[in-house]
């Protein structure tokens, strides 16, 4: 008699069978939970797009030749196996299923954190109190936290850390590992964690060192050595760590990385990034509670959106946070008719700024213009009226373009801090300086810089998710009776550049103090 054996856990479950017709009908239910892509390149005329093979939305594990999937999913799957057990006929199949709950992790006290877990009542963070409330409360083991950027995911993941007193993995992308670091040692407010008690998981080699950490028992201290209170992961050191039990034999398994550490929380950073990866993980990984971090759920096909749906359910999403609208944005028209740049964008299948910039790097008289053209926005609206602990944050596509504009300022402007902030960079140093350069993919998310007025991107995007999180690099300010600005650059001669415009002026809709486009004399 054939049999499938179902192993349940508390986000997703794994089958295996060798049952090779029941195999095959899991792989064909599998084509729908792959990622459609397109071919880079178009068609020759005539022919119909081939779709290729995208990322896989369920992970299978070559090893031990197992299917996961989520646990949203389990329904369908059962009603693939049933089907297909009325067809072989009922009594020629077996179907065990064993249910394996989530451990309740290892206590630990937080005793020198310097916040304040629910805040007095009239106080600036007070609105935070019921978020609090929200992922502390009995009888949910996942919540996710769609909120506006500046209202304070960090600090509230942190209070919920405390509240719930339990050893906590926070997943995130490598980017803002230096972040939060930061964030969880010596930031006030802040967990204040000491050596030890903060532990950096980098590289797949420190997984399994984690799980060496938690079968001797060094991980909860002794002879020396502090309690891990909090296991700051990378989201793709994770991945790779997946990818390889998956092709290779290991005395380590996903399953049990969790009780090996004693984990009782996972918190995702920023989970709407690297969405793959913090899926699959999600699916793994049987953490008794998680709460889900991001400011924007925005899916970009249908087939995402059914992923999100199961990834972010609305029976856990918190929204009950009213937009706060405190930001001046500007569209600011400039113009050109430079043939070279033109026709070279109009070439371009898919619009790509760094494709942009390249054409303007080319030309001295035109970087020199293009440059100048921010000097003057700076001058209307950060140096004219600077005032002390004032910050300013401007966006190029590119590292050359950072790297090169970064050099003009700090020639033209001595007496300025200016840092650049791309891969490689120093956080800290970036956070200390009056004006800041970096690239959308590196300080769109997850930068905070105090007495940040006014941010200026130059890059055309038409990612809701992305220009949110952009938008929202500035905070509220209570030091200057001020506004902070929001400042974005569009070329009135590309089409490209109009369309990102009008999306842009929708996407901001509700979300925005004012929104005023303003057609300039720059000419590049």
């Amino acid at each position: 008699m054939a049999s499938v054996d179902i192993t349940r856990y508390i986000r997703g479950f794994k089958i295996k069978t060798a049952d090779v017709e029941l195999w095959r009908q899991l792989e064909m239910f599998n084509e729908n939970l792959i990622q459609p892509k397109m071919p880079a390149s178009a068609p020759k005329w005539g022919t119909t797009p081939v779709e290729e093979k995208g990322d896989l939305f369920y992970f299978f594990n070559e090893y031990d030749r197992t299917f996961h999937y989520i646990d949203p999913l389990w329904e369908t799957v059962m009603q693939v196996i049933d089907t297909f057990k009325m067809g072989r006929g009922l009594a020629k199949i077996e179907v065990n299923i064993t249910k394996v709950n989530a451990t309740d992790g290892k206590s630990v006290n937080f005793q020198r954190h310097n916040l304040s877990v629910y805040e007095e009542e009239g106080s600036r963070f007070d609105y935070q109190n019921p978020i609090v409330k929200y992922v502390t409360r009995e009888g949910y083991n996942h919540d996710v936290l769609e909120l506006q950027t500046g209202s304070g995911k960090t600090a509230i993941a942190m209070k919920a850390m405390i509240a719930h007193g339990k050893r906590t993995i926070i997943i995130t992308k490598p980017a803002y590992l230096d972040k939060w670091t930061d964030d969880l040692t010596k930031k006030s407010p802040s967990l204040n964690l000491r050596p030890g008690e903060l532990i950096k998981i980098v590289g797949v080699k420190s997984v399994d060192a984690l799980f060496e950490m938690g079968n001797d028992g060094s991980i909860d201290g002794g002879k020396g050595l502090k309690e891990c209170k909090v296991i700051l992961m990378s989201s793709k050191t994770l991945e790779l760590w997946f990818q390889k039990l998956a092709l290779e034999k290991s005395e380590y398994n996903v399953e049990g990385l969790i009780p090996a550490t004693g984990t009782g929380l996972i918190v995702y950073d920023e989970s709407h990034e690297f969405f793959r990866m913090n899926y699959i993980s999600f699916v793994l990984l049987n953490a008794a509670r998680v709460i889900d971090l991001t400011a924007t759920i925005v899916p970009s096909t249908t087939f995402i959106k059914r992923r999100y749906d199961e990834r972010f359910p609305a029976l856990s999403r918190y929204n009950g946070l009213e937009y706060n609208k405190y930001i001046d944005a500007y569209s600011i028209y400039y113009h050109t008719d430079n043939k070279k740049l033109l026709q070279r964008i109009m070439r371009l299948k898919m619009y790509n700024h760094i494709e942009f910039e390249k054409v303007i790097l080319k030309g001295v008289k035109m970087l020199k213009a293009y440059f100048d053209m921010v000097d003057e926005l700076l001058n209307l609206w950060y140096f004219k009226e600077y005032k002390e602990g004032q910050r300013v944050l401007v966006y190029f596509a590119s590292q050359i373009m950072c790297t090169k504009f970064a050099e003009y300022l700090t020639e033209k402007y001595p007496k300025f801090k200016v840092e650049r902030f791309i891969q490689g960079d120093n956080y800290q140093t970036f956070l200390a300086a009056d004006i800041g350069v970096s690239t959308p993919g590196k300080s769109g998310t997850a930068v905070d810089i105090p007495g940040l007025i006014m941010t200026i991107c130059t890059v055309a995007l038409g990612k809701e998710d992305k220009n949110l999180q952009i938008l929202g690099r500035t905070r509220e300010l209570t030091k200057w009776d001020m506004a902070p600005k929001a400042v974005f650059l569009h070329c009135q001669q590309i089409n490209k550049h109009c369309k990102y415009l009008q999306r842009r002026q929708k996407i901001f809709e509700g979300k925005v103090k004012s929104f005023k486009t303003l057609n300039s004399k720059f000419r590049i």
